[in-house]
């Protein structure tokens, strides 16, 4: 059995969608001969953590420049957090110049009040044990710089689970992005190999880094977590959505239009349909809905616990997967399309530039489609209506959506890993 020393801030049970890659390639990798012994950020107290977790401090650089600043107790986004770029909202002067001293003080990321005690355990653990690879994830890319480190005679592998520099959900000026250009040449000339999850992305990769070997590894879904959700069947004919939209940036407006359409024509009514979007972007999501004069139609409420997310995906005729129209979007899948995979539920994909790895991955698991226009729309929720209408439901086989299971990722993962020298 070889040893894995696997560095990230993104566990669980740790929240975040970054979590379940890095979940599951820690309960998965096992199967394919690598040990895991995971190093991340320290837990409360009261949650209990795997045994092979090495945890350690971080300094909050975020609670103490609001502490500085005499902002404490009050919502990070709401005064000097903006991590996520809005296309529906606009900030006041002061609320600028508050996120320009953020950026300095969290430069590049929040996460950097990690890296001292960071690197401190992780020199330790590879001075006192023999490890075979060291794996950083990302985000936070806080993470390269202890892999980075550690290196020495071991080989690293980065995994950018997003592009660092190219991420286009981070705003950021001229100035900013070509210093991180620079920090991130710095740091990843050292990865012994570098890790994407689609050919679009690697290829970018591919081109800045022609030395190293880059390997594609999608995400995938959990298939244990899905042992005992059941398959249902609302009264109403029901498409939901549970997630972030980036301020607007994966925008529901053409879903709502075409909603709107469906209303006016007779197709949906309130009595028989209904949309559900889980997000805490709720305030011009909820006048978005009415501007649209769809608000006995789509219910709008804060995020629930993923739990009765999955029970709900799977009692819903349609899940809604929102992408964002821009070219770069084209080697982006969302780790929301893969929950839907384990959901086995229709998938109908919203928006997205003109190519899109998305499309690839519902063709071959016939998991769905993706539309781009208010007609496209239409006529898939119509067919929904008219299905749900009949009394037939459809599962997608689980054959089809095996493929894009956390294990299929892992054993690719660890492929990857065996070919290092």
């Amino acid at each position: 059995m070889r040893r894995l020393l696997y560095i990230s801030y993104f566990v669980p049970p740790r929240k975040a969608m970054g979590s379940l890659r890095c979940g599951q390639l820690i309960a998965h990798l096992p199967a394919f001969g690598w040990d895991v012994t995971v190093l991340t950020v320290r837990f409360p107290a009261d949650v209990d953590v795997p045994t092979q977790y090495v945890q350690t401090k971080m300094f909050d650089v975020k609670e103490g420049l609001k502490r500085a600043i005499g902002l404490r107790g009050r919502s990070t986004h709401a005064t000097i957090g903006m991590e996520i770029p809005s296309a529906t909202q606009h900030h006041s002067p002061v609320q600028r110049l508050l996120h320009v001293v953020e950026t300095l003080a969290t430069y590049p990321d929040p996460q950097i009040g990690w890296l001292p005690y960071g690197l401190s355990a992780a020199k330790r653990l590879v001075r006192e044990q023999r490890f075979d690879a060291v794996l950083s994830s990302s985000t936070p890319v806080t993470a390269h710089f202890i892999g980075a480190v550690t290196k020495g005679p071991t080989p690293w592998v980065a995994d950018l689970r997003d592009l660092w520099s190219d991420n286009p959900y981070l705003v950021r000026s001229r100035v900013h992005a070509a210093a991180e250009r620079f920090l991130e040449r710095r740091t990843l000339h050292r990865a012994s190999a570098l890790v994407t999850v689609s050919d679009p992305l690697a290829k970018i990769l591919q081109v800045r880094y022609p030395q190293k070997p880059v390997h594609v590894v999608r995400n995938g879904f959990d298939e244990a977590e899905w042992s005992d959700i059941p398959f249902g069947r609302e009264e109403k004919c029901t498409m939901m959505y549970a997630g972030t939209l980036y301020g607007g940036l994966r925008d529901p407006r053409p879903l709502f239009i075409a909603l709107a359409n469906l209303q006016r024509q007779g197709t949906i009514s309130s009595t028989t349909f209904q949309m559900r979007i889980y997000s805490t972007e709720r305030d011009w999501l909820s006048r978005a809905v009415e501007e649209h004069g769809l608000s006995g139609i789509v219910a709008t409420t804060g995020l629930i616990d993923r739990r009765d997310v999955l029970f709900a995906e799977r009692r819903a005729d349609c899940l809604i997967l929102f992408l964002r129209d821009d070219p770069s979007e084209e080697g982006t899948y969302t780790g929301k399309l893969f929950e839907y995979l384990g959901a086995r539920r229709p998938i109908l994909a919203v928006g997205g530039p003109e190519a899109s790895v998305v499309d690839d991955v519902l063709a071959k698991a016939g998991a769905g489609s993706r539309c781009r226009t208010v007609d496209a729309l239409e006529d898939r929720i119509s067919g929904v209506v008219a299905a749900h209408r009949e009394g037939r439901t459809i599962d997608i086989p689980a054959s089809q959506t095996s493929p894009y299971s956390g294990l299929t990722m892992a054993k690719a993962f660890a492929s990857a890993l065996d070919r290092l020298r």
